[in-house]
């Protein structure tokens, strides 16, 4: 049942209301003024507020305003005998969930107060599960305690409850779609969508195409209109990867929907309006691509109100250990393993390794370690070869790392997994601990890497 703080400066309507909802279970409290009804507000919780419009020492509406504000998870009823309809349109606009003119049947205020608590269990279900969201969500995979990540994860929490654009700049792998996602989940728009566009992958119509949407006939094959990936993300958050990429058209495309908040889809006349965050990244030059004409100046202002730098691997390397035993824990959930950590050999190659591929190339080689770990601790012989038998940023040849590492993993994982498929003749239960892994894992890992049944079989003629 539901406690209810009931402001009327009329002692009978007061009583009135007390008897009505003290037969449904209620339990109210009474205020006969505006400066009573602060005083209650402040020293207890209330799920419903029951006020009248004009007291001889204030307005119902000047508490509407200020109890919403203190508490928004409150429903507020407004009763008046001098009921306009302007006066309930405002009443209605300032937040009240309902506005009911005296006098009145107690069955009309037995079904708003009714309908009024229905909506404050919506809103305050709706809050808890924001902030389960935020505390579940964390820092999510950002790891790290040294001092620019903690400036890092202030910076977060300063943008997360703001409307306001971010521009994330780091190195590929460093972990910019993770910044994205945590001012996402951290946000009030954490239960809507959270879309993400690479942009490395779409260029021209492409993108308009895929970001905006089109109408039928807007091209050859366009046989029905379709939703773009902004109408997708109304309410929530879109984040735009790799920003540097997009052309000039579609750059003032852009512009003009962070100016508006509206756009047209491709093939049509008509503009439309969405509610959209816009958080972007790159790990290009921009200003570089602003002075050469690249990127147009105006948009980067629009996009950089608040900027983030997430650094690189390298320069935070008191994180590694950090991101290390965070990594072994994941993966050991993922696929059922019980590594407990790393040999000193391999300790010291992560600490000294200059990892150009950061924080996505140490996920990548401890998922791959963890994998194919025969023992409790990560060796040497589990890392990709050229990466255990280097040093930081060479290999023992003298030559430089190649940037990207991850094809060599996913090489490794590949032939280790073919070998054990045909020692076991294709059957993945017998592959699967032959690799000491789950059949659900190694499942898994198959469709990640593209090998079914028929590779095998075709392998084996």
């Amino acid at each position: 049942m539901a406690h209810i703080l009931i402001v009327d400066d009329e002692e009978i309507m007061r009583d009135i209301l007390g008897n009505i909802l003290s037969k449904e279970g209620h339990s109210m409290v009474y205020a006969e003024n505006v400066t009573r009804a602060r005083e209650a507000f402040s020293g207890s919780a209330f799920d419903l507020v029951i006020s009248d419009l004009r007291m001889p020492d204030g307005n119902g509406l000047d508490l509407l305003k200020e109890f919403l504000e203190l508490d928004p998870g409150i429903a507020f009823i407004v009763i008046t005998a001098y009921g306009t309809i302007e006066t309930a349109i405002e009443a209605i606009k300032l937040g009240a969930s309902d506005f009911i003119t005296k006098p009145f049947k107690n069955e009309e205020i037995l079904r708003a107060v009714l309908v009024s608590l229905n909506k404050v269990r919506v809103v305050r279900e709706n809050m808890k599960l924001k902030e389960k969201i935020r505390q579940e969500a964390k820092f999510q995979d950002i790891v790290g305690q040294s001092l620019v990540m903690r400036r890092i994860y202030q910076q977060i929490e300063q943008v997360a409850r703001t409307q306001t654009t971010v521009f994330l700049v780091g190195e590929s792998g460093t972990g910019k779609e993770l910044v994205a996602r945590a001012i996402h989940a951290r946000s009030d728009r954490a239960l809507e969508p959270f879309v993400v566009v690479n942009t490395s992958n779409l260029t021209g119509h492409l993108f308009e195409s895929n970001a905006f949407g089109y109408e039928k006939g807007a091209f050859t094959g366009a046989d029905r209109a379709k939703k773009g990936l902004f109408e997708s993300a109304d309410g929530g958050t879109i984040f735009l990867d790799e920003i540097g990429n997009i052309v000039p058209d579609i750059q003032s495309k852009l512009l003009r929907f962070i100016q508006e908040k509206e756009f047209i889809r491709l093939g049509g006349s008509a503009s439309i309006k969405v509610d959209v965050r816009i958080i972007t990244a790159t790990n290009a030059d921009i200003k570089a691509q602003v002075a050469d004409g690249r990127f147009r100046e105006d948009l980067y202002y629009r996009l950089n109100v608040a900027a983030i730098t997430i650094p690189p691997l390298r320069k935070r390397r008191e994180d590694i250990p950090l991101l290390v035993a965070h990594f072994i824990e994941r993966f050991n959930k993922e696929q059922g393993k019980s590594v407990t950590g790393v040999t000193d050999k391999v300790r010291h190659f992560f600490n000294t390794h200059n990892w150009p591929g950061n924080v996505r190339e140490l996920k990548n080689m401890i998922e791959s370690a963890v994998l194919f770990s025969q023992g409790p601790v990560i060796t040497r012989d589990n890392l990709p070869d050229a990466m255990a038998a280097g040093h930081p940023g060479q290999r023992t040849d003298g030559a430089q790392w190649p940037l990207d590492f991850y094809s060599e993993i996913t090489d490794l994982q590949e032939s280790l997994i073919r070998e054990a498929l045909a020692r076991a003749k294709g059957v993945q239960k017998r592959a699967a601990a032959l690799l000491n892994l789950r059949p659900s894992t190694l499942s898994e890992l198959m469709k990640r890497l593209h090998i079914t049944r028929r590779d095998y079989v075709d392998e084996q003629r």
